[in-house]
C-alpha cells in the first residue's frame, strides 16, 4: 500500500477537467455581475466542498 502523500488524507487528489474548470470560471462571472463578493465566496464554496471526497 502506498503512503500518503503530504496534504491528503489518503494520497488522492482531485483533477479538475478544463470544462469543470471553464464552468466553475462562468458561473462565477455570472454570480459577479450582482455580487462579486458572492461569486468569489461560492467559487471558493465548491473547491472547498469537494475536499472531503478525497
Amino acid at each position: 500500500m502506498k503512503k500518503p502523500k503530504p496534504g491528503s488524507k489518503n494520497g488522492l487528489k482531485i483533477i479538475w477537467s478544463p470544462d469543470a474548470l471553464e464552468d466553475i470560471e462562468s458561473i462565477g462571472k455570472y454570480l459577479a455581475r450582482d455580487s462579486p463578493f458572492y461569486a468569489e465566496s461560492t467559487i471558493q464554496k465548491i473547491f472547498e466542498t469537494s475536499q472531503p471526497l478525497v
